[in-house]
């Protein structure tokens, strides 16, 4: 190959590799509008906002890095159901839209490192309909780990595990190391502590569970002006803060021993709010509606907590875990679940299961006056009663591994089978149903299981046109 041929040969080379990094970066920066609600400060109340250029979430199996530098601020934004195996690395100002219906699986979770080159701050947003959902586990670290760095949560429905399930270090470098929840539902479930921020930890509003067998919630100062925190430290604290309240909120530590002694404080000024409020040390099984105070007037707000559960199988997106909606209303009347609350199901059986049933449906006519969990079933293909067609013939199950002939194949000449197999399973068949051979033109009838005698056979042959049965193949 000439100098000229290998010239134009790297060239080639060069822009082909070109190519391939513009669209890879197209099939990654999105322009598509996307609304998303933030915390105004000034208001104290969610408003809606859009961005139009940010990064759509890609799945990968290696660690990925959201942030191009530390002195960059980005947008990431979840659609449809994304698995990240690897450790997500946050650079920089980070914001993290998830879609209404969306997941995020964070599998080895979301992590900054603390030093000046990786700064990080972790900003987290929902939709209006609040269900954008993300997974953050982490085996042998925190499920979101933040250190010389902040982190917000503004809505989204976030479930987090690990060592410590959320955790928000301050460092001498870059400081850092407070939390704030403006809205969502936030499910911290730790294996030392639920929630540890070291500066403070401010809740405007929102719902939020945080467990640890040390610590619930563990911060320096913990003030809540809204929303409903459940705290639970069986072996140490369920809160670990000096704490603010705002009335009507309610704290829960999961038993009397759990209370912290550091709670010092019962109350906590703020613009809006100048009034006094009690923490609850008591147990509390939390059933039935929760006053609570959600705008700036003094009128009195509802919420309710519903859970949906699905068993032997998935929701029809593929996930298994557990959803949530919150209710929130003036009134107790107002607590209505619509259509577009209760998750879409019955088309992800596991194998040997069909479609079921909610045990309880879901209602949309009436409230739902407490804190509820809706279970839906999937149906055992093989249980017994159930009716399934083999080979053109209908087959009852009787007991796990055991079929009767519920109707036959409308032939002459027909052979019973000693075994079948239903949903891939064998089923010994020791039994025939009555009126299986009515009104079929089946004369001559050949029985191959050595479970079934001439006596039992002949009993369900009545007014059927069998009149002949090989001798050699019944016992």
């Amino acid at each position: 190959m000439g100098r000229r041929e290998k010239a134009l040969h790297l060239l080639f080379g060069f822009a082909l590799m070109l190519v391939m990094v513009l669209a890879m970066s197209t099939a990654v920066l999105a322009k598509e509008e996307v609304t998303y609600l933030d915390w105004d400060r000034s208001r104290y109340k969610h408003v809606e906002k859009t961005i139009t250029e940010y990064n759509l979430v890609q799945a990968s199996s290696g660690d990925v890095v959201w942030g191009d530098s530390v002195d960059d601020e980005s947008w990431y934004v979840v659609d449809g159901q994304v698995p990240i195996d690897g450790r997500i690395k946050v650079r920089g100002d980070v914001h993290l839209i998830l879609k209404d219906d969306a997941v995020l699986y964070a599998n080895n979770g979301i992590y900054t490192e603390g030093i000046l080159r990786d700064r990080g701050n972790l900003y987290i947003y929902g939709q209006s309909g609040g269900n954008g959902t993300l997974y953050a586990r982490s085996y042998g670290d925190s499920g979101i780990k933040i250190v010389g760095g902040n982190l917000s949560v503004d809505g989204g429905i976030i479930n987090a595990e690990g060592t410590d399930a959320i955790s928000v270090k301050w460092n001498r470098e870059l400081s850092g190391g407070s939390m704030e929840i403006n809205g969502g539902m936030i499910n911290a479930e730790g294996k030392n502590n639920g929630i540890t921020a070291d500066m403070d930890c401010t809740i405007n509003w929102g719902v939020i569970n945080a467990s640890g067998s040390a610590r619930g919630i563990s911060t320096s100062v913990l003030m809540m002006l809204d929303g409903y925190l459940t705290a639970y430290g069986p072996e140490g604290y369920g809160i670990d803060a000096a704490v603010g309240i705002n009335d009507g909120l309610i704290i829960r530590a999961g038993d009397s021993a759990a209370a912290s002694e550091r709670i010092d404080r019962d109350y906590f000024e703020h613009d809006h709010y100048q009034r006094w409020a009690s923490i609850v040390r008591e147990a509390d099984d939390s059933s039935g509606v929760i006053p609570i105070s959600y705008d700036e007037d003094d009128s009195e707000s509802y919420i309710v907590i519903v859970t949906y559960e699905v068993k032997k199988g998935a929701w029809n997106d593929g996930t298994a875990e557990d959803k949530y909606v919150i209710l929130v209303g003036k009134d107790p009347s107002d607590l209505k679940l619509t259509d577009h609350d209760i998750p879409e199901v019955g088309k992800k059986p596991d194998q040997g299961y069909k479609a079921g049933g909610w045990i309880t449906a879901p209602p949309t006519d009436t409230p739902v006056p407490e804190e509820t969990t809706y279970t839906y079933y999937y149906t055992n293909r093989t249980a017994a009663g159930t009716i399934h067609t083999v080979g053109g013939s209908r087959y009852t199950v009787t007991s796990a591994g055991t079929a009767a002939l519920y109707r036959a194949q409308n032939r002459k000449n027909y052979t019973l089978p000693a075994s079948i197999q239903i949903a891939g399973k064998a089923f010994q068949v020791t039994g025939i149903e009555a009126n299986a051979f009515r009104g079929t033109k089946v004369k001559t009838l050949t029985v191959s299981s050595k479970a079934l005698t001439k006596a039992s056979v002949r009993n369900s042959l009545s007014g059927s046109k069998v009149g002949k049965m090989p001798a050699e193949k019944l016992l």
